[in-house]
């Protein structure tokens, strides 16, 4: 007894340290550093190792009214185009047109927009991108829907899990009903390479898979769902869900949404990641229904922060850039390209207006020699570069 009390003091304690430091002006890596330290004594606290559960009964049907344009625009199936969506929430709406600038800047096709948005955020977006698509050398299309959940659910529960709307993306299947395939990306991101690349690995599926995603880690030591996950994951070391290719026909036919439903209400007390940790449960089962995408078209701050673990960038450079964990709104080499992105004005010089801000941002002094800074210099320069 004496012993568990004096293990849960140095827990409190450390926490405490972890805490406090995490506050200081550190830099990204070191936080992160720290927030490692503070999950692993979290999850030591509540841990005990996930249990794996019976594969519950999908649902009959699940009661969700397919999307349509709120500004009323007819869709059009548009096959032969890339179709990419997000969803946006809360704060995010810089961070989408952002991300939407850089798609539209590096496509040499047409390109579909489907964005799911919350009522004060739809005009904004809509005003911009369409201003966009005047300067794009391809014609874009935008849709915009309603932030829709099934009627059985709970949808404030659904919505406010993790990060507002972020499970919305878990029902797009059944809302984008008259759409093929798509992009889902997480606004956090910027397109450094052309969608059209990661479009043509659905061409890559076989029969039966039905989503393309990034590993969540590459090496073990550095996992985060090997350590600490309450719940079954993918594979050796889970998936990232910032970028996920959706072939949403098959996803139909598999009735993900009918299966997604039950795993949340098994799992919804263990998991931490809300549509992530559930896209892990799922394919934990039915690993046979994920492909695989190079790390470079998901590379984050766990790829870099103790130097370059994604090899795959050593030969394609980095392809989307994801600033998760508010990477993209700090000091450093992923808020230095974003914020130049930000700045950038479509149909102005890549080379001058783009490529050159970002090369000398990427030399300053503060943070030239970190690992993250050093991975991305050699690889996004050249990646841009191809587009001149």
């Amino acid at each position: 007894m004496k012993a568990k009390k004096t293990f849960g003091v140095l827990i409190f304690i450390s926490c405490g340290v972890c805490i406090t430091f995490y506050r200081r002006g550190l830099s990204f890596e070191q936080k992160k550093d720290i927030s490692d330290v503070y999950m692993y004594v979290r999850h030591l606290l509540s841990r005990t190792r996930f249990e794996v559960l019976s594969v519950p009964d999908p649902l009959v049907t699940v009661d969700i009214i397919p999307s349509s344009d709120v500004f009323g625009k007819k869709f059009l199936p548009q096959r032969e185009c890339i179709h990419l969506s997000a969803v946006t929430c809360g704060d995010r709406t810089e961070e989408t047109l952002v991300m939407l600038k850089s798609a539209l800047l590096l496509t040499r096709r047409c390109l579909v927009i489907h964005i799911f948005a919350e009522y004060n955020l739809r005009q904004d977006i809509r005003d911009e991108v369409i201003k966009w698509t005047k300067t794009s050398v391809y014609a874009a299309s935008l849709y915009i829907y309603n932030i829709t959940y099934p009627e059985q659910e709970n949808v404030d529960e659904w919505k406010q899990m993790f990060r507002s709307c972020t499970t919305q993306r878990l029902f797009i299947p059944d809302l984008l009903t008259e759409v093929d395939s798509i992009l889902y990306v997480d606004t956090d991101t910027l397109f450094l390479n052309s969608p059209e690349t990661i479009w043509k690995y659905l061409s890559s599926f076989n029969s039966t898979q039905i989503a393309g995603l990034v590993t969540e880690h590459e090496i073990p030591s550095q996992g985060w769902y090997n350590k600490y996950a309450n719940q079954p994951f993918y594979g050796d070391l889970g998936l990232n869900a910032g970028v996920m290719l959706m072939n949403l026909t098959r996803m139909r036919s598999f009735k993900w949404s009918n299966r997604i439903i039950p795993f949340y209400r098994q799992y919804k007390q263990k998991i931490s990641f809300a549509d992530q940790d559930l896209i892990n449960v799922l394919f934990y089962f039915y690993p046979d229904r994920v492909f695989e995408i190079p790390c470079g078209w998901n590379y984050r701050l766990d790829h870099c922060w103790l130097g370059n673990n994604c090899h795959d960038i050593e030969t394609n450079g980095i392809s989307l850039l994801h600033g998760n964990r508010g990477t993209f709104h700090g000091k450093g080499p992923f808020g230095s390209v974003y914020e130049t992105f930000r700045n950038y004005e479509l149909g102005t010089s890549i080379s001058e207006e783009l490529i050159k801000p970002i090369e000398e941002e990427l030399s300053k002094r503060s943070y030239k020699d970190r690992p993250c800074t050093m991975a991305m210099r050699d690889s996004i320069l050249p990646t841009l570069g191809a587009f001149l």
